[in-house]
């Protein structure tokens, strides 16, 4: 692993969806690991070893994660491009990597992976797995910034037009699938819940 490469890319948790098909804020979904903790608490302690920190927020949220800085929307209603936008404007490093929170069990070692397969003359890098992209596990850089300010100008707030606009590379990613797991409903959170201790959610936190 190329530590020097890792170390200048930041991390941002992506937590200022609308979450419509749950209908509230899927960070704080809770689910039991050793103790009763939020998907949040999760993510953000399996991310803590970044050394740039960032939670992308709306401005209905406010969590006090210890070493993360809180971003707010720079502008409201752009979905997870308009988080995207407002981390990179206000990061102190050019390259950061986005994980959407509702990824219980992403993980660092995945995180590393895709920065080390990142050829870093791209402005932009995400992840696939089994043929699926997964725009919200991947890196974005300073130089997206105009591309997405002609997009928001534009009206289409879409990732894809950005990945195509920017010649976005694509990185497989399929050695690290159960990392993709999302959860998008009622009945996909009920079934994570009840049967973590079989999924691989044990963590010690």
């Amino acid at each position: 692993m190329n530590n020097e490469k890792v170390k200048n890319v930041g991390i941002a948790i992506m937590t200022g969806g609308q979450s419509k098909r749950m209908g509230f804020p899927k960070e704080n979904l809770k689910i039991y690991t050793n103790k009763e903790v939020t998907f949040l608490d999760l993510i953000t302690q399996e991310f803590d070893s970044f050394e740039y920190k960032y939670l992308s927020v709306n401005d209905n949220q406010k969590y006090e994660k210890k070493g993360y800085i809180q971003v707010v929307d720079k502008m409201k209603y752009l979905g997870p491009i308009g988080g995207i936008y407002s981390v990179l404007n206000d990061a102190a490093v050019d390259a950061i990597l986005f994980v959407a929170c509702d990824m219980p069990k992403a993980t660092k070692e995945a995180a590393y992976t895709l920065i080390n397969r990142w050829d870093d003359k791209n402005i932009a890098c995400i992840s696939s797995s089994n043929g699926r992209r997964q725009p919200l596990f991947g890196i974005y850089t300073k130089g997206c910034i105009p591309y997405i300010e002609k997009q928001i100008k534009s009206g289409n707030n879409k990732l894809g037009i950005l990945h195509d606009m920017v010649n976005c590379q694509i990185v497989d990613m399929s050695d690290y699938s159960d990392t993709f797991l999302n959860i998008n409903t009622m009945d996909e959170y009920l079934t994570i819940k009840n049967c973590s201790e079989n999924i691989g959610l044990n963590k010690n936190i």
